[in-house]
This record gives C-alpha cells, structure tokens and sequence, in this order.
C-alpha cells in the first residue's frame, strides 16, 4: 500500500505580513505628498508687462519689480521663441521671423497676429504667465 504525505509549507508570519506593510508605506507616502502638494500654491499669477506690435516686431516690456528668467513666447499658439531672462523696466523686441514652429517653420510676418503667450520664472521660481491679445 501506497501511502501519500502531503508536506505543507508554513510561511514565515514576517513573509506574508509583507505586502501589507508594503502597502501601508505605500499609503502613508502618498498621503504625505498630497499633504504637502496641497500647501503649495500652483495657480499662474499674472505677468506684469507690455506688449504691441509695431512692423515687423513685437516689444514686449517687463513693467515688474523683477527679473523674468527663462522666458517663453508662444505666438498664435504655434511660434516659439526663448530668452534666457528680461530685467525690470527692460524692453525686449524680437522680429517676427524670429518665431519658429518646432518643425523650423518661421512666422509669416504678413499674417494677422492673434496673441501672444508669455512664461517666465520669477525670484520665487514660481512660473508666471499672461496672455497679451493682439486688437485691431
């Protein structure tokens, strides 16, 4: 006669208490980092500045206390154009065959411009923008 033993293996209590301990971290760091999230202010506040178009450029005046860094201008939604910084009080006046779609194509200047979208990074290192439309 055959006789059959079945072996059980006993997991350790430390092994299967694992996953839960596992998932309270898990829990835990999620709630701290919405927590924190939660305290930082990320709505967009509004540039300070000036901008209008005279022939074939746009002046755009930074008429704040303080230096905008990193500065990006998004014109008609598709042209793009960078700066490294603009000082208070400072006139920046890009042509407008300076704009660029990301594929290289340069702006037409003889099309209507529409609007011009500007982010900078402030002191703080918080990033502003501000949407300038063009009217005729």
């Amino acid at each position: 006669m055959i006789q059959s033993h079945s072996v059980s293996i006993k997991q350790s209590d430390q092994l299967s208490r694992l996953p839960l301990i596992m998932g309270l971290i898990g829990l835990a760091l999620i709630l701290c980092m919405t927590a924190l999230l939660s305290f930082h202010d990320f709505h967009y506040s509004r540039l300070s500045g000036n901008v209008k178009n005279e022939g074939d450029r746009i002046y755009l005046t930074n008429t704040s206390d303080y230096e905008w860094k990193d500065v990006r201008l998004l014109l008609n939604t598709d042209y793009k154009l960078n700066t490294p910084s603009l000082l208070p009080l400072a006139e920046y006046s890009p042509e407008l065959s300076e704009f660029a779609k990301d594929d290289g194509t340069k702006f037409d200047p003889h099309v209507p411009l529409v609007d011009l979208y500007i982010t900078a990074v402030t002191p703080e290192k918080q990033t502003i923008s501000n949407i300038f439309n063009f009217q005729k």
